[in-house]
């Protein structure tokens, strides 16, 4: 890599950033998460996508570290909040059962003005009866637990389940969903795709006895979707199944696994 490209290339990526939040370059694409059990809500993730000017894709896992050095991540956070909770709105008038799981980040958490200005989106919306769940890195609450301490319980009361991903059987992810209110897990990729069958068995089974849902996503193939039936699992999640689109047209009626 030449001298300086790295700064170079973080900030063309800073640059596209800055134009999406003022204008365009987000969108937003939904990918289901399919119920192995009788389910009332059609379930989406919601997922972010930077695109640049001549139509490349770039992937959150070279902007999101951008975003996060130059203090980016809350305003970020909150238009894919705007966005997805219009979608859930659409959603609610069109007669759908949807629930939209979406991520945000704890520097979102930690601003003063997060919690009230969500809630004064939910009621805007008229989202009262067919809310939203948040979604956050397991890891980074262990780190924040603190603040997560101060705003789970609000967002329960807000009627907002709450998800962690990235989730293993690691002790310390065991004790805080112990003890703090998560309605439902994401299972780490590294499990889901390597870990042996009985280990996955195993954290499934200790997540489930502390009340949490638990997904395994990232199923790129049939082979995957037999390892992870076996473990017990409510949900899976990944491309085999459909690939995130921008619109929410996946038909849980009609799967080979209804």
């Amino acid at each position: 890599v030449a001298p300086g490209a790295g700064d170079a290339a973080e900030g063309l990526i800073l640059d596209l950033l800055r134009k999406a939040l003022s204008g365009e370059g987000f969108r937003l694409v939904y990918q289901p998460v399919l119920s192995l059990r009788r389910a009332v809500h059609q379930r989406y993730e919601v997922l972010l996508r930077l695109h640049a000017p001549d139509g490349v894709i770039i992937p959150p896992l070279s902007f999101l570290p951008v975003a996060e050095r130059f203090g980016l991540l809350p305003e970020i956070d909150r238009w894919v909040l705007k966005g997805a909770l219009q979608t859930l709105r659409a959603e609610r008038d069109a007669g759908r059962p949807t629930q939209l799981m979406i991520h945000q980040t704890p520097a979102s958490m930690a601003s003063p003005d997060w919690l009230e200005w969500l809630r004064g989106e939910i009621l805007r919306l008229d989202l009262v009866r067919q809310r939203p769940m948040v979604e956050f890195p397991a890891r980074d609450i262990l780190a924040h637990e603190d603040q997560a301490r101060i705003v789970f319980p609000d967002l329960a009361k807000l009627g907002i389940d709450i998800c962690l991903a990235g989730v293993t059987d690691d002790p310390s992810v065991l004790e805080l969903i112990e003890r703090r209110p998560v309605h439902c897990v994401k299972l780490a990729h590294e499990l889901v795709t390597k870990g042996s069958g009985r280990a996955l068995r195993a954290c499934v089974s200790q997540l489930q006895e502390r009340g949490a849902r638990v997904i395994a996503a990232g199923i790129e193939d049939p082979e995957t979707i037999g390892r992870v039936w076996s473990s017990g699992v409510d949900y899976i999640q990944g491309n085999f199944i459909q690939f995130p689109e921008e619109g929410l047209n996946f038909n849980f009626s009609d799967t080979p696994l209804s």
